[in-house]
């Protein structure tokens, strides 16, 4: 995993208000994952980047639900999330 942070850069421009700072890290060759976080304005994003055929849409898509689980998990352990 590699982490931009919290992105420290003005919440708006001029009219054009910022909401989401995506960090895409380059697709990991071989199969590797990678994963790409940052956050702004108190939300976190993840992001999975991903070459076909070394990595499926499926299996993308297992890996983000499953680490969704996780940090619902570690966030809110006393929580029920609904």
């Amino acid at each position: 995993m590699t982490n931009l942070g919290g992105v420290q850069i003005p919440r708006e421009y001029e009219k054009i208000k910022v909401s989401d700072v995506v960090f895409i890290p380059p697709a990991s060759a071989g199969g590797i994952l990678a994963i790409g976080a940052s956050s702004i304005t108190g939300k976190l994003n993840l992001v999975i980047p991903y070459r076909e055929p070394a990595f499926k849409v499926e299996t993308a898509m297992k890996y983000g639900d499953e680490l969704e689980k996780i940090l619902n998990e570690v966030l809110y352990e006393d929580k029920v999330i609904s």
